[in-house]
């Protein structure tokens, strides 16, 4: 797999919907000090999982009910962000991100995004480190006049997002966040 690389080799394992989240979470990671990341799907990870050795490094995202690898290491790890949703953990060298039940906190869901700082100027962009440019995801942006970015206009447009989609941004936000409040540098155990 990483035979001929040094530093942390990290495999990103989520299920198709989420490659171009993993592909993103992949690239962000491979640019952090010493640091090798690939997207791998379920099934890859699967099948190769018998030949890691205690130095490989895992990110499993997509929640329980979509990853069979989070709904494994989820007996293990204890999540550090629930908030809105949104969801993220480690424990040694594997670690979860996923989104579930964001449906029932849609106030929660709209605060994050404002307190974080993950819309640009405008309202109209995410500026994360995943979901920015993002155009899978900016297509739910169109339902949402963001004019001034506060919980009421967030619960408004709510009903128009299909639960499919709102998974798919609140599973990058929860990525998003992972980078920016520095928890993938402690985790690798990176000095900042």
């Amino acid at each position: 797999m990483f035979e001929s690389l040094e530093g942390k080799n990290i495999v990103v394992v989520a299920p198709d919907k989420y490659r171009g989240i993993a592909r993103k979470v992949a690239h962000e990671l491979s640019k952090l000090e010493n640091c090798n990341a690939v997207y791998w799907s379920i099934k890859h990870y699967s099948d190769t999982e018998a030949g890691f050795s205690s130095e490989n490094w895992v990110v499993s995202i997509g929640n329980d009910s979509e990853n069979s690898i989070t709904k494994d290491f989820l007996n293990f790890i204890d999540l550090r962000l629930t908030d809105g949703g949104m969801h993220y953990g480690y424990d040694g060298n594997k670690a979860v991100i996923f989104a579930k039940d964001v449906g029932l906190s849609k106030e929660e869901f709209a605060q994050i995004i404002e307190e974080h700082n993950l819309v640009d100027n405008n309202k109209q962009l995410f500026t994360g480190p995943i979901t920015g440019d993002t155009p899978s995801l900016l297509s739910l942006l169109i339902l949402i006049p963001f004019v001034k970015l506060v919980a009421w206009p967030m619960v408004i447009a709510w009903g128009g997002i299909s639960n499919k989609k709102l998974k798919k941004l609140a599973t990058a936000i929860s990525a998003d966040l992972f980078f920016i409040k520095g928890e993938a540098g402690r985790w690798l155990e990176i000095e900042e």
